[in-house]
């Protein structure tokens, strides 16, 4: 799924890359940086019901915080954090991990935040994502109502807990929405009050 177009959900595709992925003995990359920990705990491969070997995260993940995930199958993963082992024991990767640094790799407060983002998500389970998208779901009803009352085709699209818009091909007049930004001109007559 495109984040910029939710309403494109190429499922069939996604099966067939699966597919061919298995066949062919190559990793199957999900992209679940804007889907993932936001639709599903699982992301859109629980949604969909097709697993990647790898998949990237952001922030979200972190509560907002700047945070980036790489998770997987062990086959890729183990080349670059050393294979299994387990944090407190006598137990050390056992291939040499490949090295990789950044402003915030493993920063404490990160984590912290991680972990409790987490908690939280495992805390409140499905009732959570049920209750976010029933309220996006409704906001977007509501938005493109307000669009259509006005002559304006629907141009706000969602998917459980995000939504975005696009004018790009709309009149002159409907690009005005692009929020509190836009000609003045107009921005009376068609802009929709965010309040």
């Amino acid at each position: 799924m495109q984040s910029r177009h939710p309403e494109l959900q190429p499922v069939e595709f996604v099966r067939a890359l699966r597919a061919l992925a298995t066949e062919r003995d190559f990793a199957l990359v999900f992209d679940e940086v804007v889907t993932g920990f936001r639709v599903d705990p699982g992301g859109m491969q629980a949604v969909w019901g097709i697993r990647g070997d790898l998949a990237t995260y952001g922030k979200v993940l972190g509560g907002g915080m700047p945070i980036g995930v790489l998770a997987g199958d062990s086959r890729y993963m183990d080349a670059l954090d050393g294979g299994h082992w387990n944090y407190g024991d006598d137990s050390v990767p056992m291939v040499a991990p490949t090295f990789f640094a950044g402003t915030f790799v493993r920063h404490p407060v990160v984590l912290a935040a991680t972990r409790a983002v987490l908690e939280h998500i495992k805390g409140e389970g499905r009732a959570l994502y049920d209750r976010v998208a029933t309220r996006t779901e409704t906001l977007v009803t509501e938005l493109n109502g307000q669009l259509s009352d006005r002559g304006i085709a629907t141009q706000i699209h969602g998917y459980k807990s995000w939504f975005v818009t696009d004018f790009g091909n709309a009149t002159r007049s409907a690009r005005c929405f692009i929020p509190m930004r836009g000609c003045r001109a107009c921005m009376s007559r068609t802009a929709i009050p965010v309040s």
